[in-house]
């Protein structure tokens, strides 16, 4: 068990255990149960501790002698006048103690400092001796001494973008040679700054004037802010001709706007308000397209579309269909089940499905009842035909399409009887 000291000197300097030590090795030595102190602690540290708490006095005390304070006050000097280790001080900024960094005054001190606050791994303390360096140093200096010190580079990047000094962060990401992320920065403080759309479009532009077109510049990047800036300017275009509300709205949320309200039915026309001209402008895919597409045409109840969506002309035969989808089909008859399409509709998707058995089970989870009949049907499975029959209503027209479809398959049963018979 640990025991506690008290300082309570005496003549030889010593100091009393407040409890009885008798298993220490220290306590061979001295019949009694007094211990020096500098058996436990050497002079010189016992020294820099009381001087540290001596510091720590925010004010002076009452009733405290002319020599305390004029010590405190000498001490005082001596830290702002004579830079103590570089560890002192950081230790003191871990521990939230009193501290100062203005007698690290020498350029190999305050690299030191630096050093020292990042191996203590504290962000808020090398964020803090990096701003005594800023205030400190001439800009040569200091990026000299942050380009070699990568963990120091990004807590003042990350200050100056969360002080929204972005002036500042992006000279500071110039000068690191990090040109696509000055750029990016800038992009991003367009997009988020500016509330009103024509700035927002007006920054934009400079932005890519400036910082996207130099030698050298990511394509993807300089397509993205191309792309940004051409959104914008399709959603002012349409806010001034109609009474819509779509400016910063997502090239998804612009494209099912424009299904909408927009025809679209010739994919071929150039006409800059047709969706499928939209989403060729803004590298909007065919699965995202026909998703887009699927939920606007089927919430405003405008089945007959979805034919012209996913119906196209054969290359040989204007007259002739040919059913293509980019989306998986049992993904499209769900949603279109959960929006609340009428039977023939999902009839009409579940009829491309080649798998008897998924498409069985996909009508049956969407209560489709002529789809069960059918694929029952192909599935020569008179027996569950017959219990799938008995499940509905009698009088119903699906009842009576049930009983049509038993009675075929008996005549075809019967067909396929005779022949086997001639033969």
């Amino acid at each position: 068990m640990h025991q506690f000291f008290t300082p309570s000197p005496d003549s030889s300097n010593r100091y009393r255990l407040i409890a009885d030590d008798s298993a220490s090795e220290v306590s061979f030595e001295f019949s009694s149960s007094d211990i020096p102190i500098n058996t436990l602690i050497s002079d010189v540290d016992l020294k820099r501790i009381l001087d540290e708490q001596l510091l720590e006095e925010s004010h002076f005390r009452k009733g405290m002698s002319q020599e305390e304070e004029l010590k405190l006050l000498r001490r005082k000097m001596q830290d702002i006048v004579h830079a103590p280790p570089a560890e002192v001080a950081i230790n003191k900024m871990l521990l939230g103690k009193r501290y100062s960094l203005t007698a690290y005054k020498s350029l190999h001190d305050k690299q030191q400092l630096l050093d020292e606050a990042i191996a203590s791994g504290s962000g808020d303390v090398i964020l803090g001796v990096v701003l005594f360096l800023v205030k400190t140093l001439n800009k040569k200096q200091l990026n000299r001494i942050l380009l070699e010190r990568p963990d120091a580079c990004n807590s003042y990047l990350n200050y100056l973008v969360t002080r929204l000094d972005i002036a500042e962060a992006t000279d500071f990401l110039t000068m690191l040679g990090r040109d696509q992320e000055a750029a990016m920065l800038q992009f991003k403080t367009a997009v988020t700054m500016h509330s009103d759309p024509t700035m927002k479009k007006n920054r934009l532009k400079k932005v890519f004037s400036d910082y996207f077109t130099q030698p050298g510049t990511n394509s993807l990047h300089t397509q993205l802010v191309a792309s940004a800036i051409n959104l914008l300017e399709w959603q002012l275009l349409e806010n001034s001709t109609t009474s819509a509300d779509i400016v910063n709205s997502s090239a998804l949320e612009t494209l099912y706007y424009a299904f909408g309200k927009h025809k679209w039915k010739d994919g071929t026309t150039n006409d800059q308000k047709n969706p499928f001209k939209f989403a060729t402008d803004h590298q909007i895919s065919a699965p995202q397209l026909e998703w887009v597409a699927l939920n606007e045409r089927a919430k405003a109840q405008a089945y007959l579309d979805l034919d012209g969506l996913f119906e196209k002309s054969k290359w040989h035969s204007i007259k002739s269909k040919q059913f293509h989808i980019n989306l998986p089909l049992e993904d499209v008859i769900m949603r279109l089940y959960h929006l609340n399409a009428p039977q023939p509709v999902l009839n009409s998707f579940l009829s491309h499905v080649t798998d008897s058995e998924v498409k069985l089970s996909l009508a049956k989870e969407v209560k489709a009842v002529r789809s069960v009949i059918d694929v029952l049907g192909t599935m020569k499975d008179k027996t569950e035909l017959e219990k799938y029959r008995d499940q509905l209503a009698e009088g119903t027209e699906e009842r009576i399409y049930a009983d049509n479809a038993i009675r075929n398959f008996s005549k075809r049963w019967s067909t396929d009887g005779l022949k086997l018979m001639r033969n």
